[in-house]
């Protein structure tokens, strides 16, 4: 049998396997675009590592925290009548006997709260302010300082000129609760009359 020699044969024939050989622009491109999706698939994975693991937070998102309870309870701080003598709402003696509860009431605040400083006197009248050391401190209708039984005696005949039929106001304050001190019962003893409507300060 004649052997045919193939080795010049315009068909060569090729191996079964054929190794690939990666080189030049092509194996650079395909080289970046592994490095790429394996960075990508990377940052995926750890965009949010603890997000497994984190405890749920006790606020659900776009709420608030409640507030404390003591907070929820505790009454606004506001200014109330003292029951007036003689006044079509109370008799004399029906407004001295609710006088010791509703000065009970009274609780010490700053002169300097902006609740107190802001009072808007409802006509002619003045603010009078007991400290922890039993001063006495008054602002009359026009807002002048004065101390002491003198400086109350000034601003209740400034007020009393400007009196047309209608009763004094007077805001009593002090830096203590219940309103009760010698220096307090003084002054009320010398505003507690029908033409003096008193205001005190309750739940601070």
């Amino acid at each position: 049998m004649k052997i045919i020699e193939q080795r010049n044969s315009p068909y060569p024939v090729k191996p079964r396997f054929a190794r690939l050989h990666w080189s030049g622009d092509f194996g650079r491109y395909v080289l970046m675009r592994s490095i790429s999706f394996g960075l990508l698939f990377l940052l995926i994975g750890c965009s949010n590592p603890n997000a497994a693991n984190r405890p749920e937070d006790s606020t659900p998102t776009g709420t608030t925290n409640p507030l404390p309870k003591e907070d929820l309870t505790r009454p606004s701080p506001s200014i109330i009548e003292v029951p007036r003598p003689n006044s079509g709402t109370y008799t004399t003696e029906k407004a001295a006997q609710l006088l010791p509860t509703v000065l009970a009431k009274s609780t010490g605040i700053n002169p300097q709260n902006e609740l107190v400083v802001g009072w808007k006197n409802p006509t002619h009248g003045f603010r009078v302010h007991v400290d922890s050391e039993n001063n006495i401190t008054v602002h009359d209708y026009f807002g002048k300082e004065a101390t002491g039984m003198d400086g109350l005696n000034a601003a209740l005949e400034l007020s009393t000129a400007m009196l047309h039929g209608n009763p004094l106001s007077v805001l009593l304050t002090a830096d203590e609760d219940g309103w009760n001190t010698e220096t307090n019962r003084k002054i009320i003893e010398k505003l507690f009359q029908p033409s003096i409507q008193l205001y005190v300060m309750v739940g601070t």
